[in-house]
């Protein structure tokens, strides 16, 4: 996975590797947390932390990307939809993300979407 960051414009793109290393367990825990498998990541995680560069709801934990998907979807007004999940695993092809999801509407909801 290749990653620019906005904030300094000076550094060039990184390449990463990430791990999942643990899933949200929803609707009580929506946290995702990612291992970074590179040691250059080590200083690039401190780096990011020193710069701020990080969005509310994901954060650095030493190797570890801790991602609040409940926090990043307040952040944009999604929230809500969060609450109608019951399953969520993320899994990885080469070079992304691959989301697989249930939920369900509950009575009386179906006109809120």
């Amino acid at each position: 996975m290749r990653v620019r960051l906005t904030r300094p414009a000076l550094l060039p793109p990184i390449t990463v590797h990430l791990a999942i290393e643990r899933q949200p367990n929803l609707p009580s825990d929506p946290v995702f947390v990612l291992r970074l498998s590179t040691g250059l990541l080590s200083f690039a995680g401190a780096a990011m932390r020193f710069l701020d560069v990080l969005p509310p709801g994901i954060r650095m934990h030493g190797d570890h990307v801790i991602i609040n998907l409940r926090t990043l979807l307040e952040e944009r007004g999604l929230a809500e939809y969060l609450d109608f999940l019951e399953h969520l695993e993320i899994t990885t092809e080469d070079g992304r993300f691959v989301v697989s999801m249930r939920g369900s509407v509950p009575p009386g909801r179906g006109g809120a979407l």
